[in-house]
């Protein structure tokens, strides 16, 4: 497992060094999307080199991690390829001023209006849940302008500000929903802009074993009171307090990570270990007991709209798909998500892992391109139009289902959140001179 986790810990380092880069090019996307991945494919792999007894999945554990290494090296590959065709800018004669941190708040308070409030009211709506959850991601968008202003006017105090604002995402998560991965991936997204943009990057790989070694700490005891929060939020309606208080009991259960106790890794094996479902997958297939699916876990009837058909099956939820390729049962309730490399095992085998992530890392590389063009050259429109698609994208744990109707969902909410913030006169007040306003001369278009 030793060998492989190297592997991984290469795969990584090329993508840095070939698709990102500078970050002139982008690759916020990328980067969030193979962290994303990593987190519940990598901690599963990791236990297995301490000496924690009863852990019995080693060998479906290594079986699944060698399809996801397959699945990443494609993904750089694919990310590669679209970065080889770089964006050409094309200047005109035009100055655009853009203040940055105003956007930055408007956008921070619509996603906290939409993903907090709009989302638990505006529910019931056909076919606004897609549009609506999409628009969440506008919260993370709103600190990536708020972080690009305080780079380019060289605000430290602001910069380090927004950073320390980023624990409070999964906090929030976590006591209005007792989920926190939503929350974590906006830190990921976050994260990877900001490791896009700075020109000093070595303190990121430096801190980077640090905060991987603390986060899965915090797993541990967040895994272990997880259930008792849930049944606070969702069964007792539990006030903010009670709420946080259970967050307080996660913390003061906080030990660091031991890979030879077996109750640190029990939990990181039930919960951050995709690579179980995947070896199980090709081991059914092996032995001839699943057929490929050839696509039929992504059926046509998604793209109708549950406006035009109220009675379209739900998209969200993959336990079902998961159970049937791999043979395991699991609880009434459970969720379960299929993940991206089992996926698209389960459609066409091995060339199907390698040709989807190809694929998938082209089409994230694309958006990120389009979207750093867009910071570049102060298009608000342009980065909602990469920005909301690419980040309802990020869903390494979600079935192809979810993450195809998210992206539509929020290249539909990118064209309506424009005219709102244009007819509010929000988008004007943003193009003025201030503490965070930047100047970008000439107008840029890229070209394929």
């Amino acid at each position: 497992m030793t060998i492989l986790l190297l592997c991984w810990a290469l795969l990584f380092l090329a993508l840095l060094a070939f698709v990102v880069r500078r970050g002139q090019h982008g690759g916020i996307l990328v980067l969030a999307y193979f962290a994303g991945l990593s987190l519940i494919h990598v901690p599963g792999a990791l236990i297995y080199t301490g000496t924690a007894p009863n852990l019995a999945d080693g060998f479906v554990t290594e079986t699944g991690f060698i399809a996801t290494l397959v699945g990443l090296s494609a993904f750089v590959v694919g990310s590669l390829a679209a970065n080889l065709r770089a964006l050409k800018q094309v200047v005109n004669p035009v100055t655009l001023t853009l203040d940055y941190r105003r956007v930055g708040k408007v956008m921070l308070l619509l996603g906290v209006a939409v993903y907090f409030f709009a989302m638990p009211v505006l529910s019931f709506i056909p076919s606004a849940t897609a549009i609506i959850s999409s628009a969440g991601g506008l919260l993370p968008m709103g600190l990536w302008f708020w972080l690009y202003s305080a780079k380019v006017t060289h605000d430290r105090r602001r910069f380090w500000l927004g950073l320390a604002m980023l624990p409070l995402l999964p906090l929030s998560t976590m006591v209005s929903g007792g989920f926190i991965g939503f929350g974590v991936y906006w830190v990921i997204a976050i994260a990877a802009f900001v490791y896009c943009i700075v020109p000093r990057k070595r303190l990121f790989l430096l801190l980077a074993p640090v905060v991987l070694g603390l986060g899965l700490s915090f797993a541990v005891a967040y895994f272990g009171e997880r259930n008792a929060l849930r049944e606070s939020v969702w069964i007792q309606q539990a006030g903010l307090l009670d709420r946080l208080s259970r967050v307080t009991q996660m913390i003061e259960r906080f030990e660091f990570l031991d890979l030879d106790n077996f109750d640190h890794v029990a939990p990181i094996n039930d919960r951050l270990n995709q690579n179980i479902l995947v070896g199980k997958a090709i081991d059914q297939r092996e032995m001839g007991l699943s057929e490929p699916a050839y696509g039929a876990t992504v059926p046509l009837w998604i793209f109708i709209p549950r406006a035009i058909w109220p009675d379209k099956p739900a998209v969200g939820g993959s336990g079902d798909i998961v159970s049937r390729y791999t043979g395991l049962d699991f609880a009434v309730g459970t969720s379960v998500g299929v993940g991206q490399p089992l996926e698209f095992y389960i459609n066409f085998g091995w060339p199907g892992i390698a040709a989807g992530f190809a694929l998938f890392g082209y089409v994230l590389m694309r958006l990120d391109m389009a979207l750093m063009l867009a910071f570049r050259r102060c298009d608000v429109y342009g980065v909602m139009r990469a920005g909301l698609p690419g980040l309802a994208l990020l869903q390494p744990g979600g079935s192809l289902m979810e993450m195809l109707v998210a992206g539509i969902g929020a290249l539909i909410a990118a064209p309506l959140i424009n005219r709102l913030l244009k007819k509010t006169g929000w988008l004007e007040k943003g193009r003025a001179s201030g503490r965070g306003a930047v100047t970008s001369t000439g107008r840029s278009r890229w070209n394929s």
